[in-house]
């Protein structure tokens, strides 16, 4: 099996749950508390076995910070649909940078920011 490494895998719900708990540095425990939900319960949200309602999602992101219609579409108001599938589909503004998500498997999806160029004296 041959892969293009300039491909970015797709931002799911359940990714995009994730990287919001990240951003708004919550924890699974957060959402249990929350919504009087089961661990399994979130666990499954953010490994796409279930969906949450609307109105959860709506509330995760007032929790966490994040776009409500990206949380919910995967759709930014600056970049379009993050839908992975190529490096046109760049991580919407609103999580950058994403503290929790520097380390780890995702991290070369984390959009770094070089030092700006300073010219000699």
């Amino acid at each position: 099996m041959q892969h293009d490494y300039a491909d970015i895998p797709p931002l799911t719900l359940g990714w995009r749950i994730q990287m919001a708990l990240d951003y708004g540095q919550l924890k699974h425990a957060d959402l249990m508390a929350k919504f009087e939900v089961s661990r399994e319960t979130v666990s499954r949200w953010c490994h796409d076995a279930s969906k949450p309602k609307k109105f959860v999602l709506n509330e995760i992101a007032v929790m966490t910070g994040v776009s409500p219609r990206w949380l919910i579409d995967g759709i930014s108001e600056t970049h379009g649909p993050s839908g992975g599938g190529g490096a046109s589909a760049p991580i919407p503004a609103e999580l950058s940078p994403l503290p929790g998500l520097n380390r780890g498997p995702l991290a070369y999806l984390v959009p770094t920011q070089p030092a700006p160029l300073q010219r000699a004296a």
